[in-house]
This record gives structure tokens, C-alpha cells and sequence, in this order.
């Protein structure tokens, strides 16, 4: 007997020849999701305090020492930020790093 079919929770279903565990699309699915919407906020934050400021994207990449392309893969959404570029943009901004993930700042 296979292990998926001792566990009810996790039963294949069949897409083409692949088969793919239920539970694992779920999570896989939600994970993408919550992804998305962090990395969204993220984003709106760091631009919302950008123009705050006045700065420029290239003003705000030059005080944070990265480049001005991260901070605009970053305001639309798209970037995935290191830990170390968070917290560069937290104190170009001079705000904590969890403002920038905080919803509704």
C-alpha cells in the first residue's frame, strides 16, 4: 500500500499523467496568495513613504544603497527583497522594517 493511500488526507487526484496531492496545491495555492498581498503592501508602503519624503526611486535607491531597479521591482510588487534590503529601505525611510509590512500604516 502507498503512503498516500493510507493517509485520506492527502489523496492524489489525477491532472493529465501527473498526479498531485490535494493538500499540497491547497497550501502551495494559499502560500502564492499571502505571497502576493505581503509583498503588495510591502510595496505600497515603501512608495507611499518614497513620495512622503519627496524622494526620487533613484533618491531612495542611493540613500539605501541598493539598486534603483529593486526599488521599483519592489513598489510594484514583483521583487522579492532580501532581509538585508528591507531593512536598507527601513532606514533610508527612517522607519522600521514592520511598518513596511504593516497593513495599514
Amino acid at each position: 500500500m502507498k503512503a498516500w493511500q493510507r493517509d485520506s488526507r492527502t489523496r492524489p487526484f489525477v491532472h493529465g499523467r501527473a498526479r498531485i496531492h490535494r493538500q499540497v496545491v491547497t497550501e502551495a495555492e494559499s502560500f502564492a496568495k499571502h505571497q502576493k498581498r505581503v509583498k503588495a503592501t510591502f510595496g505600497r508602503n515603501v512608495r507611499d513613504l518614497r513620495l512622503s519624503l519627496k524622494l526620487s526611486q533613484a533618491d531612495l535607491a542611493d540613500d539605501a544603497g541598493i539598486r534603483r531597479a529593486l526599488v521599483s521591482e519592489v513598489e510594484r510588487g514583483e521583487a522579492n527583497p532580501t532581509l538585508d534590503s528591507i531593512v536598507r529601505i527601513a532606514l533610508a525611510l527612517d522607519v522600521e522594517p514592520a511598518e513596511l509590512l504593516s497593513v495599514g500604516r
